[in-house]
């Protein structure tokens, strides 16, 4: 039996956390190898992956393997049990582990059905951004300064690979960063702190590091392009990802692409022996009041193994809570098998990408989690899917999505109005989608207690100045709001959920909304009997607007006119 020995210890790049083993993308996962190299891999690195197993590695001391020291915490998979399979992973130290070869025996992919850890590491995993930039000629870089957008984790990488790596003297690269602690450990580091004026002024090369676009320090990168300098971009790569694998009617996430199979609108277990517990976004295809409407609602939960009947999604959820008569078909489905706020997020994302390409394009460009951050309405979405939000709306994950992407749309230079704010966090969410020429934000809400935390909400994220608490009943409320009578781009419906409540809330606050703006309820569900009834019987026939759509419970009316 040989060993493997401390010498051989692999650290992962911090790349590996972007890689599919660590985004979810498996339902399942083998592990075998030295325990120490592993390491968090195993726990944290992973956490989201439904499954996991330890396999013995035959070459190790029992003290240093990983399916030991696992024993009695995860199952074991058996060595007869190694074969590529749709949804598990296996994961190897090195390339000497004998199931490697089996595996790439039987038609194994590597990264698809197995990971080695030591190629990770290696050269032929070293970062596309590193390739580019080692790629610039000489001759526009020399005697010029190189300009670095972004000091965070991969700037800080890029800044060392060019002094390093390539060379250059740390008092030609200047950092261009607005964040306190990332100007600190530039200056730390020996680098210089550049101005984005004369960023975009110069005639050096530009390296824009952030795996996310941040609009102030991308739009150099564009300009300096336009220019005709030599720009080295990493957001485009990290723009390639993508949290959907287009599999027809229906759209899979990672996990789920891997571990189910799909005949059209059916949905089964794959060959791995293992329960999945998947979910569905539906769009269907609804008639509300004589009128056929686009609705993306969920969550249809499924559990399926191999061997049982599958899921025709073709077939109305008959969990949805509508009644039957107003399911008219299945339009598309977004089906997951690991995150499901991640689903309803990106399901929303690409539902309303169909609606409203631009701001989508303007609000939330990420089309995977990984990505998420580069505008401050996606900073906002990361933090609701990391349950790290300051303020929490009162929205499905869908709904609070759709809702950035609404106010975009509709009141990207037009005030804003919103009754029944709570917290604010529906508020905030509307703030950063319209951050670029901040319209007013008037809330109304009679609850004096949360004025002052709303308030608070407001000031951390910088949003004050936009923010206008009118602290009254909307039917108090609207007697102040005479100056806004035709120029408010979206009215946001989230008050008293009584029929007079509904009723006075559409009537009153209608007249405010421009030609072109819209008219948004919430908990148009028959869970609220009264809000539904009431727009359905009273909104609906109203010919000033257009239903354009739902998202869960959220119905967008559209105010009908030249705006």
């Amino acid at each position: 039996m040989t060993t493997v020995g401390m010498g051989s210890r692999i650290h992962p790049p911090p790349s590996l956390k972007r890689h599919p083993i660590c985004r979810g993308d498996f339902l399942a996962m083998v592990f075998s190898g030295d325990r120490r190299i592993l390491g968090e891999l195993t726990g944290e690195l992973t956490w989201k992956v439904r499954y996991k197993f330890a396999l013995e590695d035959p070459r190790l001391r029992r003290a240093d393997d990983f399916a030991a020291s696992a024993a009695g915490v995860l199952p074991r998979w058996l060595e007869e049990r190694v074969a590529p399979t749709g949804g598990v992973c296996f994961v190897f130290v090195d390339e000497d582990h004998p199931s490697v070869s089996r595996l790439r025996g039987a038609g194994g992919i590597e990264g698809e059905h197995f990971v080695v850890l030591e190629n990770l590491g290696s050269d032929r995993e070293r970062s596309g951004v590193e390739a580019q930039i080692a790629r610039i000629p000489k001759d526009q870089t020399s005697d010029k300064r190189i300009w670095l957008l972004g000091y965070g984790e991969q700037g800080r990488r890029i800044a060392r690979y060019l002094m390093e790596g390539l060379g250059y003297a740390g008092e030609r690269i200047l950092v261009v960063d607005h964040g306190l602690d990332s100007a600190k450990r530039a200056a730390e580091d020996g680098l210089k702190l550049g101005d984005e004026t004369d960023a975009a002024g110069d005639d050096g090369p530009v390296v824009y590091s952030p795996l996310s676009r941040y609009e102030r320090l991308h739009v150099i990168a564009r300009r300096a392009t336009a220019a005709g300098r030599a720009v080295v971009d990493n957001w485009h790569r990290a723009g390639t990802d993508r949290f959907f694998v287009d599999k027809g009617r229906i759209w899979a996430d990672g996990c789920a692409s891997r571990a189910l199979r799909f005949d059209g609108a059916v949905v089964k277990a794959a060959e791995h022996g293992l329960e999945v517990e998947a979910v569905a976004v539906r769009e269907d295809l609804r008639i509300l009041g004589e009128v056929a409407v686009p609705h993306l609602h969920g969550e249809q939960l499924m559990l399926l193994r191999e061997g049982r009947a599958g899921v025709d999604l073709s077939e109305r959820n008959p969990s949805d809570g509508m009644a039957d008569d107003t399911y008219r078909g299945l339009r598309r489905a977004y089906v997951g098998a690991t995150d499901r706020a991640a689903l309803g997020v990106f399901a929303a994302r690409e539902f309303c990408r169909g609606f409203f390409p631009d701001a989508v394009e303007h609000v939330f460009p990420s089309r995977h989690p990984i990505s998420l951050g580069g505008t401050a309405f996606e900073r906002l979405i990361l933090q609701h899917l990391e349950r790290r939000e300051i303020a929490m709306a009162s929205q499905t994950s869908a709904e609070q999505a759709a809702l950035g992407v609404l106010a975009r749309h509709y009141a990207a230079n037009s005030p804003i109005v919103e009754i029944g704010s709570a917290l604010g966090g529906s508020a905030l969410l509307m703030a950063a989608a319209t951050e670029e020429r901040s319209p007013q934000i008037v809330s109304i809400d009679p609850d004096t207690a949360n004025r002052d935390v709303m308030r608070f909400v407001f000031e951390h994220e910088g949003q004050t100045d936009r923010l206008r608490q009118i602290t009254k009943t909307s039917d108090d409320a609207i007697g102040e709001l005479t100056d806004l009578a035709g120029r408010v781009g979206l009215v946001f419906i989230d008050g008293l959920h009584t029929e007079h409540g509904v009723a006075n809330d559409g009537t009153n606050y209608a007249p405010l909304i421009r030609p072109g703006g819209a008219l948004v309820f919430h908990d148009v569900h028959p869970g609220w009997y009264n809000v539904m009834r009431t727009v359905i019987e009273r909104v609906i026939p109203d010919s000033r607007f257009t239903l354009r759509c739902l998202v869960d419970s959220l119905a967008v009316f559209e105010r009908l006119g030249v705006g």
